[in-house]
């Protein structure tokens, strides 16, 4: 690897705020623990994966950057080696990208110790990520930055979590549910294009669900029109705000 991170690897660490231990869940070849301690986001890393091929590239990645000493691979399901045997001093910040929000959820379920010892969460879920917003929201992490980005044709999303006391403001004063805003996005809701072109987008996957007369997507073509809408101000169709 030339350790150069990708666009989403880096929009993922620019989310990232300064932090003692970083430890990446899934970090496969190492590189965002690397570039977060070469860039002075962390004063150190782990870089943990569940099997032992992808973390012999980190190891490669780790040696390569001459950071053997402030980067650590781990073999790991997730967080339990941590939870397990413990870490001090423990970490304060955890990533997990390219897993899906439901798997996620999973990792953070099964370490409480580990979990409750961070002062930050950033994730970027491939699927489900209205399943992670939902779990932040009632373990009072609250949302602090959403930022979408489009890279080889696909979009993703980045999340960022603080911990929070009481419900969390991201979701206060909008015209849609908390239900709706954690499968939209509540900041994801503010003029962008990208942010329009990914609801549009939305309304077309489901839209084509609902002109095949695939049962069951009424309400969320309903849901993702009223977003665009919301974002754009155009007309989608004249039954946008049915719902």
């Amino acid at each position: 690897m030339n350790g150069v991170i990708s666009l989403r690897l880096g929009t993922i660490l620019r989310c990232l705020e300064s932090c003692e231990c970083l430890i990446d869940v899934g970090t496969d070849h190492g590189l965002l623990p690397v570039a977060a301690v070469k860039t002075g986001v962390a004063q150190r890393a782990i870089a943990a994966d569940l099997r032992s091929q992808p973390l012999e590239g980190a190891r490669r990645t780790i040696a390569a950057a001459g950071l053997g000493d402030r980067v650590k691979p781990l073999l790991s399901d997730g967080l339990a080696a941590l939870e397990e045997a413990g870490v001090r001093p423990p970490v304060d910040a955890l990533a997990i990208a390219g897993m899906s929000g439901d798997t996620m959820v999973r990792i953070c379920d099964r370490a409480p110790n580990v979990v409750g010892a961070l002062a930050q969460i950033v994730v970027q879920p491939n699927s489900g990520i209205d399943v992670f917003r939902r779990w932040a929201f009632s373990n009072s992490w609250h949302l602090q930055k959403e930022v979408m980005l489009m890279e080889n044709g696909r979009y993703f999303q980045v999340l960022a979590f603080v911990p929070g006391h009481g419900d969390d403001p991201a979701y206060a004063n909008a015209p849609f549910s908390r239900e709706e805003l954690f499968q939209l996005g509540p900041t994801l809701l503010r003029p962008a294009a990208i942010h329009a072109a990914w609801f549009a987008t939305q309304v077309a996957r489901v839209g084509a669900l609902v002109e095949q007369g695939v049962p069951g997507f009424t309400d969320e073509y309903a849901l993702w029109k009223r977003a665009l809408y919301f974002t754009t101000n155009a007309v989608v169709e004249p039954y946008f705000c049915e719902k």
